[in-house]
């Protein structure tokens, strides 16, 4: 399953750090491409 998230800050990192052990996929809409949760994401 993929969730999108807005916003890729910490507290979108530490959800996707938490959905991967539960086999989470999730894309990022964030315009900053260094954000916190961007080297965790799949897009974005």
């Amino acid at each position: 399953m993929r969730i999108g998230i807005l916003g890729g800050g910490q507290l979108a990192r530490m959800l996707a750090l938490a959905g991967y052990p539960l086999g989470l996929d999730f894309s990022v809409l964030e315009p900053a491409p260094d954000a916190c949760a961007a080297a965790l994401s799949t897009h974005i």
